[in-house]
C-alpha cells in the first residue's frame, strides 16, 4: 500500500492514463483491464479540459472506434449523393428504353 506524507497507509492509490489522439481507445483499454481485474477503479476523467464522470467513461469505452466513426459518417453523407444521382439517371435511362423498344418494333 501506498505511504501518505503522514505515514500512514493509504488503501487507495491515484494513478493517471493518458491517450492523446483517440480517447476511446484509452477507455476501452481501461475498461477492458477493470473488467479482467478489477481495478484500476475509474473515478473521473478528463477530455478536452471537461471533468467527465466514471458513467460518462464508461459510455465513451463503449462507442466505436474513430475511424469506424468516421467511415459510418461518410457512408451517411455518401448515400444523399448516391439516392440523387439515380434519380437523376432514371428518367434518361427510361427515355432510353422507349427509344430502343420503338427501334426493335419498327425494324
Amino acid at each position: 500500500m501506498p505511504v501518505c506524507p503522514g505515514g500512514r497507509l493509504s488503501e487507495r492509490s491515484d494513478r493517471s492514463s493518458f491517450g492523446e489522439s483517440d480517447v476511446a481507445s484509452a477507455a476501452k483499454v481501461l475498461k477492458n483491464f477493470n473488467a479482467e481485474f478489477q481495478k484500476p477503479v475509474v473515478r473521473v476523467g478528463i477530455v478536452d479540459r471537461s471533468v467527465l464522470s466514471a458513467q460518462d467513461m464508461a459510455a465513451i469505452a463503449d462507442l466505436p472506434s474513430r475511424e469506424v466513426l468516421l467511415a459510418k459518417l461518410l457512408g451517411l453523407l455518401n448515400t444523399p449523393a448516391q439516392r440523387l444521382a439515380s434519380i437523376l439517371n432514371t428518367p434518361a435511362s427510361q427515355l432510353a428504353q422507349v427509344i430502343k423498344a420503338h427501334a426493335e418494333k419498327g425494324e
